[in-house]
């Protein structure tokens, strides 16, 4: 997502309609929990609130709740356990070896950033340099993958990739026209809706439609060139756009994963940066297989997990846990049929 203006603020939740810090008893010592960091957008909203029972900001329309966050614009800080009040880059130094497996190396960051956004409006369109375009560009540029799993859609719809026949001097001279409605016919549009997998590889020119709230996973980026704002006057990154997009010829990408909606686990993408994948478990209890870094985003349903005689964590739309490398194993309770995605680290990415 673009660079913003960004304010922070401090996590709270609600029951009963009334705020309340969270209290709940210490979570196992190889499962971590992060408090959430909001930030304003001005096509952001208040979903998160009526979708995971937070209390936002008042009066703040929150774009963006950065769940999993090792960056210098946001570092995630631990809310409960032995370590609560540490960021997770104090906590890598301390255990990272631990935490991170064979997907960690000698003074390395969280790899990855996970995130919810929420789209009252529509973003810009925009694209993210590859790892041999950031290198061109020096400075302070970063590769950017990512993807987005919508949650829910009020007849949103997604931008994604080029129209056929798109060429590099199409876009040039929709842009030069300053015509943001030239450029409509040269991006894919997609109905989004709840459920549906897009995969945006660095290159990919892209937008999040209005009425959209997705789970975002994403190398840790913040390097975003607008192509354009939709005339509302925020910069636009033209010469760094254009040599950023992908305008090699290539099949659509519609959105869907391996499997359908009735398997109990779909991978949604394997790459070399995450490997993405759908569990959904009816109401029950059972052993889950871990051994490798890993973070679940929670997307519908309850329950608990928790590992030998350590303190059950609590599951809930939007709860975002990260597991151990050297958690072999936790125990799952599922007392309402349950949805979460599963990431996962460059290594044996195997489905359970």
């Amino acid at each position: 997502m673009a660079a913003e203006a960004t304010r922070h603020y401090n996590w709270q939740g609600r029951r009963g309609g009334r705020s309340f810090r969270r209290q709940e008893k210490a979570l196992s010592d190889l499962i971590y929990c992060f408090q959430p960091i909001y930030h304003e957008r001005i096509w952001g909203d208040r979903a998160f609130e009526r979708l995971f029972g937070r209390t936002l900001p008042e009066g703040k329309l929150i774009g963006e709740s950065w769940e999993l966050a090792d960056l210098p614009e946001g570092r995630s800080r631990l809310a409960e356990g032995e370590f609560a009040g540490l960021t997770i880059d104090q906590l890598l130094r301390r255990q990272g070896k631990e935490i991170l497996g064979a997907s960690g190396g000698a003074g390395q960051g969280f790899p990855l950033l996970l995130k919810y956004l929420d789209a009252n409006d529509t973003l810009s369109l925009q694209v993210h340099p590859d790892e041999q375009t950031a290198r061109r560009m020096g400075g302070s540029a970063r590769s950017k993958t990512e993807c987005w799993y919508v949650l829910e859609s009020r007849n949103g719809y997604i931008l994604k990739g080029l129209a056929p026949g798109a060429q590099p001097e199409d876009f040039r001279k929709a842009l030069a026209g300053d015509d943001p409605a030239a450029l409509l016919p040269l991006v894919r549009r997609y109905a989004a809706r709840p459920g549906d997998f897009h995969y945006l590889p660095a290159g990919t020119v892209h937008a999040l439609g209005s009425g959209v709230v997705v789970a975002e996973v994403q190398t840790p980026s913040d390097t975003t060139y607008r192509v354009s704002d939709w005339g509302r006057g925020r910069p636009v990154h033209l010469q760094e756009a254009m040599a950023s997009i992908n305008f090699d010829p290539a099949v659509a990408s519609p959105p869907g994963a391996a499997g359908t909606a009735e398997d109990p686990t779909s991978i949604l993408a394997a790459s070399p940066y995450f490997t993405v994948m759908r569990h959904r478990r009816p109401a029950g209890k059972l052993p889950w297989r871990l051994g490798r870094c890993a973070a679940w985003m929670v997307i519908a349903g309850a329950g608990d997990v928790w590992a030998g005689q350590g303190d059950p964590v609590r599951l809930h739309p939007g709860r975002t846990l990260l597991f151990s490398a050297a958690l072999p194993e936790a125990t799952l309770r599922i007392e309402q049929e349950m949805t979460w995605l599963e990431i996962i680290l460059p290594q044996d990415a195997n489905p359970h």
